[in-house]
């Protein structure tokens, strides 16, 4: 997969952090963490991992023309090797979780896999892993295992936070300490980045905003129409006459015509 560290591209993306990890089976993992948690998840984890799926393939063609010099339109399935194209793991970190995933406060971690209702034992190849940052922040108070103190490393808000966090698994302090001397010796830009980080949270917080009033409003136009047709109807059951109605309603002569 490509990376790109592009302002534009982590505007549009609402990220912090996007890598590609391969694992040491040569699976490989994209873990994204989200500044804001994305609407339609679903789909687009689906559509991460079936590039990562993809991804994987078309280098499997590409080796293979490289390696015998045949022409593209000649590759066919019985000349690549299937077994190669590994399992990949979507991982997501939502510092601030979309609304459908606070209807499970007592659940932070979201794990999928595909399995088959018939009980077949085919090890399908995409998982899915989402991680509410927010909702984590509320339940860990004191880590008590490797995973939940990483959780509480990346929510910790003050540097005590932190320190408690070490005392409890000390090999965080090197972490601290990288974090503080990159600090000191990028001051300009880690400035840089921790404005742009609020510059963007903003503008995605109020384009969202934006987003959910046009539906409200949409909804409620919606209703209205729903009830005008429905006060129209009955007006036709009462045999008022058309003028009455299109003067009652606002609706024009067609659209009662279509009521009868």
């Amino acid at each position: 997969m490509a990376q790109t560290n592009s302002k534009q591209y982590l505007k549009s993306k609402h990220i912090y952090l996007d890598i590609l990890v391969e694992l040491e089976d040569y699976s490989l993992a994209n873990i994204e963490m989200q500044m804001v948690g994305l609407k339609f998840p679903n789909t687009r984890s689906a559509v991460y991992s079936a590039s990562l799926i993809s991804n994987q393939y078309n280098s499997l063609v590409a080796k293979y023309i490289e390696a015998t010099g045949s022409p593209t339109e000649t590759v066919t399935d019985d000349v690549i090797d299937y077994s190669k194209v590994h399992k990949v793991y979507t991982i997501v970190l939502m510092e601030s979780s979309p609304q459908i995933f606070h209807q499970y406060p007592n659940n932070y971690i979201h794990r999928s896999h595909q399995i088959f209702d018939s009980g077949l034992p085919l090890d399908m190849l995409q998982e899915y892993i989402y991680i509410s940052l927010d909702i984590s922040k509320k339940i860990i108070t004191t880590p008590s295992n490797e995973l939940e103190s990483w959780l509480a490393f990346l929510t910790a808000d003050t540097v005590s936070q932190i320190d408690s966090i070490i005392r409890l698994f000390p090999y965080f302090k090197n972490l601290k300490d990288d974090v503080i001397l990159y600090g000191e010796e990028n001051p300009r830009e880690v400035l840089n980045v921790y404005l742009e980080g609020i510059e963007i949270l903003d503008r995605n917080t109020a384009l969202n905003e934006i987003k959910e009033n046009r539906k409200v409003i949409a909804d409620l136009k919606k209703e209205n129409q729903t009830q005008i047709l429905r006060v129209a109807q009955n007006m036709i059951n009462c045999h008022f006459s058309l003028e009455q109605i299109v003067q009652c309603t606002g609706l024009s002569e067609d659209e009662i015509a279509a009521l009868r």
